[in-house]
């Protein structure tokens, strides 16, 4: 699955109340369950004057195949995990073309249970590189929504 798609069959989905003017959203974290690839992401807000991010707005998996809507859900209190973020993060366009392409390449053996070596070395890259796109005051964030992924991928070697 390209990540390009996966983004895309966002916008064909019914999230008017979770996608809306004025939020962000994070890049996927997927994970396979009975066959089917997730692609998990979070919601939040940017204050861009007072250099604060918000907690998790909303939690939403979806499967690109189809597209279909695997859930949303909501935090109790987001307005109360809201950070200061230092820096933005910045990213050579190389490095977004190398993160879509790990990401390209970890999908199609996301959840197994074996890795081979060179996808080990496939998986720590886009791993390494996911840091690099993303805040990095929301490594946690990430950890929240892509628990068994991050699990998964420190179980083979790969930590983020």
């Amino acid at each position: 699955m390209k990540l390009k798609r996966v983004k895309r069959a966002i916008f064909r989905l019914p999230l008017e109340n979770v996608l809306y003017e004025g939020v962000a959203y994070s890049e996927p974290v997927m994970t396979c369950s009975e066959g089917k690839i997730v692609d998990h992401f979070f919601t939040y807000s940017i204050n861009a004057d007072a250099k604060r991010l918000s907690g998790i707005l909303k939690r939403f998996g979806v499967c690109a195949d189809g597209p279909e809507l695997i859930y949303v859900e909501e935090p109790s209190r987001p307005e109360e995990e809201s950070f200061p973020y230092e820096e933005e993060p910045t990213v050579t366009v190389e490095e977004l073309e190398q993160y879509e392409a790990a990401y390209d390449a970890v999908h199609e053996f996301v959840g197994k249970e074996s890795l081979e070596e060179a996808e080990k070395a496939a998986l720590q890259t886009y791993v390494n590189l996911l840091q690099k796109v993303i805040y990095p005051g929301q490594k946690e964030q990430y950890r929240t929504i892509g628990k068994e992924f991050f699990d998964w991928a420190d179980k083979n070697g790969a930590s983020f």
